[in-house]
């Protein structure tokens, strides 16, 4: 699951040679294990009381795991401690647990403290929204010893721990994975127990021979029902084109508490095929069959533009959450409609704005609002790209036409940096535009330029042109003590040049949306508020409907 650094209780947290010989192993094992498929988190410490010197200690070795490893989430074993001195409540109140990404802990209940029984009065609470991975729980078992459930190192008190264990884990809201420990015993010369240890650490689920034993049974119904005391909730897709095959519909599928479980499409052909491909259970030519389907929970709108206040309205009547792809809409007024339908019925509306849940972005985030660059002055976007074989006359483009999309790729790809700008620098309040048709192409113009003001006072301009010779995607935020430079599209590396210049590669998910999607899931789940709301989407159509309106005037 992941690397340990080994750090221990008895550790001189204010020692420097301490703090650099944890570097330096820290180092090795990321260097060494990196490209190891199989590790997922970098674990920083093993139960360490908490006090400010080993705070501080974490917290430098932490960064600098994240600075050799970006793509990796950071974690360690915390120490747990009664609620507010009740001992039935447990929590954690350790100040490491702002710095990690995923919450863990070793939980002993039943074998050090009481009998497996006592679990059942043990409930959790625990205050940061973020994951919880049990990192060790178990109890010793010597292989082919039998008795009761309160004989302890029998095979049967130990089936029984893991039964209240994992009954008593199952309610932790927060949890998305379990270690027992361990899978198989291992020798252990502190454990000396004479006719039971012998010098081996008997927790495995199977002895130092491959004999499994009782508690594996349990184990592996826990994985295998997911256990994790969350709801289904079950989606089904109108328009399963194109951004569905790669983008969005797998990252559905990935979420946990989400399954697909019926997509729409008007060519019956396409949707069984679709179906048939992604192992979805049904589908259907008729929305409103789709939209009505007492099984789907929510609905999700992959249609063009020109269909997303028809289809989205459908689904506010039927009082199912709904996440439309972006533009939202063809124009703010049909926006607005949108948003208001969904609050009379008090339902979530989201919009497939996912870079505002990107890794990458969330660190320019970080910069900016940590003043890396200063106060912010204005920003730059320059996107440019080559005619492409679709724009050729006699091909049908549904992005070039005036009637869908007045401002052609414009409309399709623009909104993607504005939206991303006002998630990174505030509301646009002032805005003008213009644009003309150059190629003659297609119907829709095919370059703009546009001017705007935050509510901050920063200012911001944009070109955006479609028949260049060469493709050019910079952004440029500009500080009063630097810079930072990003593409909105391409995977080039960020860059933040103020007193040093740092330069990160933050690679995308597979499935572009899949941040996205699983913030739907926490919102649904009530652990935070989903970053594209239908509401933050209508003001990016405000602001191209007003870059647009400028140049029909021209």
């Amino acid at each position: 699951m992941g690397g340990d650094s080994g750090l221990l209780g008895s550790i001189s947290w204010e020692n420097e040679s301490t703090y650099l010989n944890a570097e330096s192993q820290l180092t090795a094992m990321i260097m060494r294990d990196r490209n190891r498929a199989n590790v997922i988190i970098w674990s920083m410490a093993n139960e360490t009381p908490s006090k400010p010197a080993r705070n501080k200690f974490l917290g430098k070795l932490a960064a600098h795991a994240r600075l050799l490893d970006p793509t990796r989430l950071i974690s360690a074993a915390l120490e747990q401690n009664n609620y507010q001195g009740n001992p039935t409540i447990k929590t954690i109140d350790d100040p490491f647990a702002d710095v990690v990404d995923v919450l863990s802990f070793n939980q002993y209940i039943g074998w050090y403290d009481g009998l497996p029984e006592k679990c059942r009065s043990i409930t959790w609470k625990i205050p940061q929204d973020k994951p919880v991975i049990i990192s060790e729980f178990g109890a010793d078992a010597l292989a082919g010893m039998h008795g009761d459930s309160l004989t302890r190192w029998s095979e049967e008190y130990q089936e029984d721990l893991y039964k209240e264990t994992l009954s008593m884990l199952g309610k932790i809201e927060q949890l998305r994975g379990i270690s027992p420990w361990i899978l198989k015993d291992f020798r252990s010369p502190r454990r000396q127990l004479p006719g039971i240890q012998d010098g081996w650490n008997r927790k495995g689920l199977y002895s130092e021979n491959g004999g499994k034993r009782k508690p594996s049974t349990s184990s592996n119904h826990f994985m295998k029902t997911g256990n994790c005391n969350m709801k289904k909730i079950t989606w089904g897709i109108i328009g399963c084109g194109d951004v569905t095959e790669r983008k969005s519909g797998p990252a559905y599928q990935k979420t946990e508490g989400f399954v697909i479980g019926a997509v729409m499409r008007r060519d019956v052909a396409k949707a069984r095929d679709y179906a048939e491909r992604h192992l979805v259970p049904k589908y259907y030519t008729d929305a409103d069959a789709i939209i009505n389907d007492p099984e789907i929970d929510a609905v999700y709108i992959a249609t063009p533009p020109d269909t997303h206040k028809f289809y989205g309205l459908k689904v506010a009547a039927a009082g199912k959450p709904c996440c439309i792809e972006k533009p939202m809409a063809t124009n703010y007024a049909d926006c607005i409609a949108l948003c208001e339908a969904f609050e009379a019925k008090e339902i979530p509306l989201f919009v497939a704005y996912y870079r505002r849940s990107l890794p990458r972005f969330l660190k320019i985030k970080e910069w900016i609002d940590n003043n890396e660059i200063g106060n912010v002055r204005q920003i730059r976007w320059n996107l440019t790209k080559p005619v492409s074989e679709k724009d050729l006359p006699g091909i049908y483009n549904w992005r070039t036409d005036a009637t869908i999309a007045p401002g052609g790729y414009f409309d399709d790809l623009a909104c993607h940096g504005i939206d991303l700008f006002q998630f990174l620098l505030g509301a646009i309040i002032e805005v003008s535009g213009s644009g003309s048709n150059q190629l003659g192409l297609y119907t829709a113009k095919d370059s703009i330029a546009a001017s705007w003001k935050h509510a901050s006072g920063i200012t911001g301009t944009g070109n955006w042109n479609f028949g260049c010779s060469e493709r050019e995607d910079i952004v440029e935020i500009f500080g009063s003590k630097g810079k930072i430079i990003f593409s909105v599209f391409d995977e080039i590396p960020i860059q933040l040049i103020a007193d040093s210049i740092q330069s990160l590669t933050i690679p995308h998910p597979e499935n572009i949306q899949l941040f996205h999607v699983e913030n739907m899931r926490h919102h649904l789940s009530g652990k935070s508020i989903h970053p594209s709301s239908g509401r933050t989407a209508a003001s990016t159509n405000w602001v191209m409907d007003k870059i647009l309106s400028d140049t029909d005037s021209m």
